[in-house]
């Protein structure tokens, strides 16, 4: 099994333009409907069945798995959030049961950070603040040591509680878990969509659109739900 923390993945070619573009952001429920239509092998692909990567097909009724691979570091992640923010304000969880995975890059603690944050259900408080200090503020968070003095001070916990947490077998659990679907599905770019097991969506694919982006993700939806 690959170990993300040694591959170097590459960031989706994304143009600044499509944070700005204009577009309905269509449910799964509704995308069908709509009359959406996306083609396999342009908008999207389809994953192909090959030893180590087993796809999922969603169970009638049950929600379809979307995750999300990305970096805190990378632009386009941060560019996409106010899309996803949006988006997932809109995910009925009968339908999606959406995860983010943080990829892994050596020496990068921001892998360890996410994890952490997870295990202390500070995902939606914190993960904002880390995309601001990264891309706004211009701070440097790579290190682990650089992700855990910013946990630190961001979390409004102990520093024995922040270490417990970092050390913790849960995180630990984590990153075995994200190495292992980063390998599954043979992430190489980031940001990164694959839905139930069995499709992969991401903004080079979309024309470098992040509203387009979602509506392909929202139409694997419907197709994994159709199935």
């Amino acid at each position: 099994m690959a170990n993300p923390s040694r591959r170097r993945l590459n960031t989706a070619l994304l143009s600044a333009a499509g944070l700005a573009a204009a577009a309905p952001l269509w449910t799964p429920s509704t995308v069908l409907a709509q009359g959406a239509r996306f083609d396999e092998g342009i908008d999207y692909l389809a994953l192909p069945s090959v030893p180590g990567r087993k796809p999922t097909p969603t169970a009638k009724g049950s929600p379809v798995e979307v995750l999300e691979f990305f970096w805190f570091s990378c632009p386009f992640c941060w560019r996409l959030e106010p899309r996803l923010k949006e988006w997932k304000a809109q995910l009925d969880p009968k339908q999606v049961d959406f995860k983010q995975v943080h990829v892994g890059f050596a020496d990068d603690g921001q892998q360890r950070l996410f994890a952490t944050i997870q295990s202390l259900g500070l995902t939606a408080s914190l993960s904002p603040k880390i995309f601001d200090a990264i891309h706004v503020q211009k701070k440097a968070i790579r290190s682990s040591a650089d992700a855990l003095r910013f946990l630190e001070q961001e979390s409004g916990l102990s520093k024995d509680q922040v270490k417990a947490a970092w050390n913790s077998p849960a995180v630990e659990a984590t990153l075995r878990e994200s190495a292992d679907q980063v390998s599954r599905f043979a992430v190489q770019t980031v940001p990164s969509f694959v839905v139930g097991g069995r499709f992969m969506a991401n903004p080079q694919l979309a024309s470098g659109n992040n509203a387009r982006l979602i509506q392909i993700v929202n139409y694997l939806v419907a197709l994994s739900r159709a199935a």
